[in-house]
């Protein structure tokens, strides 16, 4: 019992600093802007460079510790994400995937009919329901195809794209803190994004998620991936 309990203590440390960073934008700021600091909610003045860079080719990069070693363009279709909302249950990250017995049994059973996309572990998906932040969601979930059944009791999210981009990050020292800082996942993925003079759909269809590619998240070595909402809504 107080190993389970030390876990679940360690493993809500690492995730708060996510979860703060992404609720706590405010509704003026637009992610789509380079400039754009998501931890804060600030608009920084960075320096042009004086030379325009290329896009990157392989998606390979490394920044203070922090290797991408994979970036894309992937086809999601059109798919719900279903899963539990932490502000609405206040059930927390660390909970849900450590002793969430029946949320892994539900995830799991709909996963055996229900799974539509390459992306299938657990992830934590952030969105506004195409607000600019006047609403907040953080789901703890996976995706699934379009009209799924959901489940009583639990919440979903109708994608509005049916493309992402996608990262995968690694650590030798991973700290729990995704967003912030010069190693943050969130900005080198937008940032990318922006290079490649792809559009991001704030704040209509505007969503982004960490996805847990090697389980739950421990300090010192780990790999996670990154998702990003890109491209027009759909109108259907």
């Amino acid at each position: 019992m107080k190993k389970r309990a030390l876990c679940l203590l360690l493993i809500a440390v690492l995730l708060l600093p996510l979860l703060i960073a992404c609720a706590g934008k405010s509704g003026d700021e637009n992610p789509a802007d380079s400039n754009y600091n998501s931890a804060n909610g600030t608009q920084e003045q960075t320096p042009e460079s004086s030379e325009k860079e290329e896009p990157e080719t392989n998606g390979n990069l490394e920044v203070r510790g922090l290797t991408r070693e994979r970036f894309e363009y992937i086809d999601l279709g059109k798919v719900r994400f279903i899963g539990l909302d932490e502000i609405r249950t206040g059930k927390g990250t660390a909970e849900l995937l450590v002793d969430g017995g029946e949320f892994l049994s539900v995830m799991d059973s709909l996963a055996q009919e229900y799974s539509a996309t390459e992306i299938t572990d657990n992830c934590v998906m952030i969105h506004h329901s195409g607000t600019d932040h006047a609403e907040t969601h953080i789901i703890i979930g996976r995706f699934f195809k379009a009209d799924t059944p959901v489940p009583a009791g639990y919440d979903y999210f109708d994608l509005l794209t049916e493309k992402a981009a996608y990262a995968v990050y690694s650590s030798e020292k991973f700290s729990g803190d995704l967003v912030n800082g010069p190693e943050d996942a969130y900005s080198l993925t937008r940032d990318q994004i922006l290079s490649d003079n792809v559009s991001i759909p704030f704040p209509q269809a505007y969503w982004h998620a960490v996805v847990f590619t090697n389980g739950i998240p421990v300090q010192g070595q780990y790999r996670y991936g990154y998702l990003f909402s890109i491209g027009e809504p759909s109108t259907k």
